[in-house]
C-alpha cells in the first residue's frame, strides 16, 4: 500500500470532522505513547539503549508522514483548499454572525448592519481591536487580492471594514481578523437561510 493511503485517508477523513471530534481522536492517537513514558523512564542511557533507537527511528516515521502528506496533496487525495468565487447577486442577502450581529447586503450597494464588529475609529483605535454597532452604509465587492466585501458604515459606526469571502460554494462565509494576528478575535459571518 502506497504511503499516501496509509496517511492520506485519515488525513482526508478528519479534514471532514467536527473539529471537537478531530481534537478528540487525535488526543486518543497520542494517549498510547504517553502511557509507555512511565515504563520506559526507569531505563538507563546507554549508547544504544531505547532512547537513541527511538531517536534514530523517528527520523524514517517522520519522513514517511511527511512525505505521506505531500503526495496525497499532489495526488489530489488530500485536495488543497479554493474559497468561493462568489458574485455581486450571491452576496446579496441577509448575514448573520454572533452576539446577534447581522449585516443585510442590498442591491445597489445598500448595506444594514445590526451590531456587527467594525474597525475602532476615534479615541478607541489602538485600545480596541473592534467595536460594535448598528447604521446603514454601503457595500462593494473587493476583488483586490482575495475576494471580500468591502462595508462603509455611515455616521460613528467605525472604519471601513473589509470581510473575506470564505467557506465553500454551498455554504459561503465572510470573515475578519480584528487585532493581533496570532492572536486576534476572528468573526464570522453565515448567509442566512432563505426562506
Amino acid at each position: 500500500m502506497a504511503p499516501a493511503a496509509v496517511w492520506g485517508a485519515p488525513a482526508a477523513l478528519l479534514r471532514d470532522w467536527p473539529p471537537v471530534t478531530t481534537v478528540t481522536c487525535l488526543t486518543a492517537l497520542g494517549v498510547l505513547p504517553s502511557l509507555g513514558v512511565a515504563r520506559t523512564r526507569g531505563r538507563t542511557w546507554q549508547p544504544w539503549g531505547l532512547w537513541w533507537r527511538s531517536a534514530l527511528a523517528s527520523v524514517p516515521l517522520f519522513v514517511l508522514t511527511f512525505g505521506g502528506g505531500a503526495l496525497a496533496t499532489v495526488t489530489g487525495l488530500i485536495p488543497q483548499y479554493v474559497p468561493p468565487k462568489l458574485t455581486t447577486a450571491q452576496l446579496i442577502g441577509v448575514w448573520h454572525g454572533p452576539g446577534g450581529s447581522e449585516l443585510r447586503l442590498g442591491p445597489g450597494g445598500r448595506a444594514e448592519a445590526t451590531r456587527p464588529a467594525t474597525q475602532p475609529t476615534g479615541d478607541d483605535f489602538g485600545i480596541k481591536d473592534y467595536v460594535r454597532c448598528g447604521s446603514s452604509g454601503t457595500w462593494e465587492p473587493d476583488r483586490s487580492g482575495r475576494d471580500g466585501v468591502l462595508v462603509r458604515l455611515d455616521g460613528d459606526c467605525g472604519h471601513d471594514t473589509r470581510w473575506t469571502i470564505g467557506g465553500t460554494e454551498d455554504d459561503p462565509e465572510l470573515f475578519v481578523l480584528f487585532g493581533d494576528p496570532d492572536a486576534g478575535e476572528l468573526w464570522i459571518l453565515k448567509r442566512a437561510a432563505a426562506g
